[in-house]
């Protein structure tokens, strides 16, 4: 893996993992409880490649597009978003309470793919994944721990290139599978 791809995982294992997203600062405006996003001003969904063809570009911001309120609804718990690193963080309040994170990344001129995704995660995590499947697109989920709390983290591969990424943290990981399946289908459906 070169320096460069190293440092492209460790970003994603950095979405991925809700542990360090939530102790980042904010650099977005919150969402409402009620999980009404501001209207969709980033939620590009495709450029023009040089080849003149369309491909899949990260949303710039993953709240427009997968609000508070659909993330509340899968995990039935009230939860409010923010902006964090291209992604959204979903949060109950506290520090010890369900925290849920979502976001993608273009793997077209990075040279990324899913097994280096899932391996920096399974690093992360401190923790082993198993393969999933979610609306057809193949993917991992790896269960483990982050700084001593129960974590999860998914992702699937978009035919467009894009790495759709859930995790979550603090909630019952007997959970984790079926609930970050329901949100990555969300995901890919908004998309």
């Amino acid at each position: 893996m070169s320096h460069r791809t190293a440092r492209i995982v460790g970003g994603l294992a950095g979405l991925l993992v809700i542990g360090l997203s939530a102790c980042a600062g904010d650099d977005g405006t919150p969402a409402s409880p009620s999980g009404q996003a501001p209207a969709p001003s980033a939620g590009s969904t495709a450029s023009t490649s040089e080849g003149g063809g369309s491909e899949a570009a990260a949303p710039e911001d993953f709240c427009v597009i997968v609000t508070a309120a659909q993330v509340s609804s899968v995990v039935v718990q009230e939860l409010t978003a923010r902006t964090s690193d291209g992604g959204c963080v979903y949060e109950a309040g506290g520090e010890q309470d369900l925290l849920v994170t979502i976001g993608a990344i273009e793997t077209g001129g990075i040279n990324l793919t899913l097994e280096e995704a899932r391996v920096g995660t399974e690093l992360r995590l401190r923790g082993t994944s198993e393969p999933m499947t979610v609306s057809g697109y193949k993917g991992f989920l790896v269960s483990g721990t982050q700084a001593g709390r129960p974590s999860a983290s998914g992702a699937v591969e978009l035919d467009s290139g894009l790495l759709v990424l859930v995790s979550m943290a603090n909630g019952d990981p007997a959970d984790f599978s079926d609930l970050i399946s329901q949100l990555l289908e969300i995901s890919i459906q908004a998309l």
